[in-house]
């Protein structure tokens, strides 16, 4: 999330003019949502903000903004039991605690020192979800559409980093686990608000960014601004804090130092005030947190194909063109890597298990096999979707590797 940055406005008299009428109004990113911002609400959610005071919010960085709490400016959780669970799962909280005992944590809370110096959240996406992280968009312009497109693929093309992702054909509203859902605020974020993601949770990436589509009153954002945008937020969602959280005097409960990161960097594109920045590239330490978080592991790249990385062309992940469902495909893999005289192969579909395609198969690199027959079609009747395949060595099933996440799709 990102407030404005006067010194990104340096053109033209009428720009400085500008500048001046927002330097008499604007408010830093640990100030968005203050109590100007934020518009009240009559009902609260109890157990939503007592699951937030349970996790280690402390109760001074809870905002109340319409139907959500805003948590330490980066965090948006919906009331009305929307978010509950996934509020739950963020701080790994189990059974309730009783009131006096939510008191007394509040208490402590507040007297707490604030953290070193870290960078990403104590939960990030497992090994397994960081390579087929589903997402969908609802309600957002062509414009928006295309800097989300580019930015997602910014990310999967971070040399040696094994995040990967794959468009969802379902409503944000039917989202499953390990999908971002990109969509309007609706309204609800503060005016110089530009956008809001969420961190992730049970192994899971963040599940929203929500954009402001009228940004400081419809201020024109340009479409290196919105792709900008969009690379932080989506960082967010894979477990990076903001890069200058010190300096701009937020607090950061349980963020972590990326090993090999300096504590400030000024070039990072997580830096928090930057709403008007424009792309220019990750810096150098952006890439060196991507790689440390989500390194590829020595089996990963053992299936050849199917596999591929997302790319922004159509915005969609890998896809595999047969003529008839009963065709065969074919499955590659490097006979080299694993010492084993054979391997098995299995199929699954939206990481649910579907069949064994062959066990005991010898390890000669390659194998075909009609996967169409098992799989489910998508409603539109000519094409599966969110389709995977995992090898492993007969020998020790434990040693294991997941084709990305694709699409089949009938001619």
């Amino acid at each position: 999330m990102k407030t404005l940055l006067t010194n990104q406005l340096r053109k033209g008299k009428l720009i400085f003019l500008l500048c001046l009428f927002i330097i008499t109004h604007i408010v830093s990113c640990k100030k968005e949502n203050n109590e100007k911002d934020a518009v009240p609400v009559n009902t609260k959610d109890e157990k939503l903000y007592q699951t937030l005071i349970e996790g280690g919010v402390k109760a001074e960085n809870i905002k109340e903004l319409n139907e959500y709490y805003v948590v330490e400016g980066d965090m948006l959780f919906k009331k009305n039991k929307t978010d509950l669970k996934k509020v739950r799962e963020y701080f790994n909280i189990g059974s309730s605690l009783t009131e006096p005992e939510i008191l007394k944590k509040m208490a402590s809370l507040k007297t707490t020192p604030n953290p070193i110096s870290q960078w990403n959240t104590p939960t990030i996406i497992s090994s397994v979800n960081v390579e087929r992280i589903k997402y969908n968009i609802g309600g957002l312009s062509y414009e928006w559409q295309t800097a989300i497109f580019s930015a997602l693929e910014k990310w999967v093309t971070i040399p040696d980093v094994k995040i990967n992702f794959y468009y969802d054909y379902l409503t944000p509203q039917l989202a499953g686990n390990n999908t971002i859902s990109f969509t309007d605020d609706g309204g609800i974020l503060a005016y110089d608000v530009i956008a809001q993601g969420v961190f992730p949770s049970s192994d899971n990436a963040g599940y929203r960014v929500i954009v402001n589509t009228d940004f400081y009153n419809n201020y024109p954002v340009t479409a290196s601004g919105k792709l900008y945008n969009m690379v932080h937020e989506i960082g967010h969602c894979l477990g990076l804090r903001h890069s200058n959280w010190q300096s701009r005097g937020e607090t950061q409960s349980g963020a972590q130092l990326v090993n090999g990161t300096p504590q400030t960097d000024g070039s990072s594109v997580m830096n928090g005030g930057t709403a008007l920045y424009t792309w220019n590239g990750f810096s150098s330490y952006d890439i060196i947190a991507a790689q440390t978080m989500y390194p590829y592991g020595p089996y990963d790249k053992w299936i050849t194909s199917p596999e591929g990385k997302y790319s922004s062309t159509y915005g969609t992940g890998f896809s595999l063109f047969l003529l008839n469902y009963n065709d065969p495909v074919q499955i590659t893999w490097n006979q080299n890597l694993v010492s084993t005289s054979a391997i098995d192969l299995s199929l699954y579909q939206d990481g649910v298990f579907i069949t064994n395609i062959g066990t005991g198969i010898p390890n000669t690199g390659s194998y075909s096999y009609p996967i169409g027959n098992y799989l489910q079609l998508s409603s539109s009747g000519t094409s599966f979707h969110k389709v995977q395949i995992r090898i492993n060595s007969s020998e020790n099933t434990s040693i294991s590797d997941y084709s990305s996440m694709f699409y089949i799709t009938l001619d």
